[in-house]
């Protein structure tokens, strides 16, 4: 899979023919639930990261926001956008929501993006995103070191999921391979 690593630069512009869910409409008091206008923000994340949201806009269901946000990336895979309307009471409620691959954004050679995006399950959100970086196969990183208190050799790496680096640790009595100075950087696969 191709991850992004560099600077993600994004417009949210405006979204258009949003709806209100059934669970949105559950405090809904007076007007038919076709008539039901949402305060409609959205949350940005870029794999499992959050990025920013932008501003609340009141009573629409058609916002324009034009908020701007910029990020570097690490190995990211994802540019998540979820639409949340601003419920008075409780949680806020999801209205819809989008995912755009950074490998479908690379695919064509171009760092600028300028578009409509459809929203599942209804409504449209418009964005333009430019990318400034690198992009590659994700790997895995890490190093071997060895442990004379219980004679192991013990692999510490690091896989790069959402963009993030998490730890693992892998123990073996036996390495098929040695390294004489330890710790020594190696690159998986």
């Amino acid at each position: 899979m191709v991850v992004f690593n560099g600077m993600l630069k994004i417009k949210i512009c405006e979204a258009v023919n949003l709806k209100p869910t059934a669970w949105s409409l559950r405090h809904a008091v007076g007007p038919k639930p076709q008539t039901f206008l949402l305060d409609p923000y959205i949350a940005l994340n870029v794999d499992d990261s959050r990025i920013g949201q932008t501003s609340t806009k009141q009573k629409t269901n058609s916002p324009a926001w034009n908020d701007e946000f910029v990020t570097d990336v690490c190995n990211g895979r994802k540019i998540e956008m979820a639409v949340f309307h601003d419920a008075p009471i409780g949680y806020d409620d999801f209205v819809a929501n989008c995912t755009i691959q950074f490998e479908d954004l690379l695919q064509n050679g171009s760092r600028h993006f300028e578009d409509w995006i459809d929203l599942e399950p209804e409504g449209r959100v418009y964005v333009i995103i430019d990318l400034s970086g690198s992009s590659g196969e994700g790997k895995t990183v890490g190093f071997l070191s060895y442990s004379a208190v219980n004679s192991r050799f013990i692999v510490h790496y690091w896989t790069h999921d959402s963009g993030l680096l998490h730890p693992k640790i892998r123990v073996s009595r036996a390495m098929p391979f040695v390294y004489e100075t330890c710790p020594a950087w190696f690159s998986l696969q």
